[in-house]
């Protein structure tokens, strides 16, 4: 009688030696497959992009094959992962965990990761959490730093970094989000750094350029706050590694703005919406650029392609500028009212505070008025509205009240004719 695991040694070898042909050939030609060779066949698929195909193979193997369900069912949920299917995979690592007594932290990484991507960062991080206290692992800590910087937890972020740092002095992926947040926090407060956090962003980031291309731009966009000559090494370095990098491109016209070379930076950034139109970063620049130089008809379909990619407030705010310097004022308010809807959920103070006071100058310019109030009581109006509007920031978020920024804050408000 026949047993189909008889070939799973030869199976085995096949994928030691890094021979999928002979593998492939090797199923083919037995009267029947084994489980080992299902699974195996899905992962591949699965590793080869044939995402689909992997799920139909796991879920075949589930049905046929009770002995190895559990593994299955993780696989199955990692393909469903894939393929945006976040809830139906985390419903299928839960189910795991009422069949086990207790789980890896392999699979409370992939929960955390399938609730993160779902819109559920509490039982992620719950999740993220669980894993490292089963065994302590770079992910996970790559994971936790990435939900405390989404809900604009710096420090908290930078904290989970400097742990798995001192547990993985050597790992790249560490070092790379160190450099990353330490980064975001110098473009996004636009002040200067201490001279040690400077020092140790750059030395994880040169740390990190050894594995990860990223790294080498994310160094060159921290040096264009210090030195752009060294900027540009960087920069030549990913350039020689990948010219049709599009980030490359669009960090290249953000240095030749600062360096005055307006020709230059247009193509940089045309450049970069060419190699890669969904990048809608490089489009929103461009637009950006085009609305500075007074290309009005450029910007609003630059604009309108970044509105097709991706939505923010800030987005919508410089859209409704580019709509009233083209005087179509209805849309404009609308764009303006959009806007300040989802001004909460930005993270830069400076994007929060350039939406307030674009939309403050067209309440004052054109909606206030233009609705026949006397001027006494428009300047009533307009202060109440500017009390309203510094109440509402305060209470979103405790990091406006911080020294710095409330000092920039009660400058924008004074600036409109209210001391606070």
């Amino acid at each position: 009688m026949y047993d189909p695991n008889e070939h799973n040694w030869l199976y085995h070898q096949q994928l030691i030696r890094g021979d999928l042909k002979g593998f492939t050939d090797l199923a083919d030609k037995v009267p029947a497959k084994s489980t080992y060779c299902n699974f195996t066949a899905g992962v591949l698929k699965r590793h080869h992009g044939k995402i689909s195909d992997s799920l139909q193979e796991f879920r075949s193997l589930m049905k046929e094959n009770d002995s190895a369900k559990l593994e299955t069912v993780q696989a199955a949920s990692r393909s469903l992962f894939l393929l945006g299917r976040y809830k139906a995979a985390a419903d299928s690592l839960n189910q795991i965990d009422k069949a086990k007594e207790s789980s890896d932290w392999k699979h409370h990484l992939y929960l955390g990761q399938c609730y993160k991507a779902a819109g559920h960062p509490d039982k992620a991080s719950k999740h993220f959490s669980k894993s490292l206290e089963k065994s302590p692992n770079v992910d996970a800590y790559v994971e936790m730093a990435d939900s405390a910087s989404s809900s604009a937890d710096r420090s908290k972020a930078l904290e989970s970094i400097k742990k798995g740092l001192e547990l993985f002095p050597e790992s790249h992926k560490l070092s790379l989000k160190h450099g990353e947040i330490t980064t975001d926090s110098l473009l996004i407060t636009r002040r200067a750094l201490p001279e040690t956090d400077l020092n140790y962003a750059m030395q994880f980031l040169r740390l990190a350029t050894e594995s990860y291309s990223d790294a080498s731009l994310m160094l060159g966009a921290l040096l264009q706050r210090t030195s752009a000559e060294k900027a540009i090494v960087c920069y030549r370095d990913v350039y020689n590694e990948n010219p049709a990098s599009p980030q490359l491109w669009n960090n290249l016209g953000v240095l030749c703005i600062q360096k005055g070379k307006k020709l230059a930076a247009m193509a940089c950034f045309r450049r970069a919406t060419y190699i890669d139109p969904m990048f809608w970063k490089a489009w929103l620049n461009l637009a950006m650029f085009y609305l500075r130089n007074g290309q009005l008809v450029g910007a609003f379909n630059a604009f309108s392609h970044v509105l097709s990619l991706h939505r923010n407030a800030f987005i919508f705010n410089l859209f409704a500028v580019n709509l009233q310097l083209l005087g179509q004022m209805e849309n404009a308010a609308k764009a303006f009212k959009k806007s300040k809807r989802m001004e909460s959920e930005l993270a830069d103070i400076n994007e929060r505070l350039t939406c307030l006071q674009n939309r403050f100058v067209f309440y004052a310019n054109y909606e206030g008025m233009s609705s026949g109030e006397t001027k006494a009581d428009f300047k009533k109006n307009l202060t109440k509205k500017l009390a309203e509007e510094k109440q509402a920031i305060y209470s979103e978020s405790p990091r406006y009240l911080e020294p710095e920024l409330e000092k920039r804050l009660n400058t924008f408000f004074a600036e409109f004719g209210m001391v606070i």
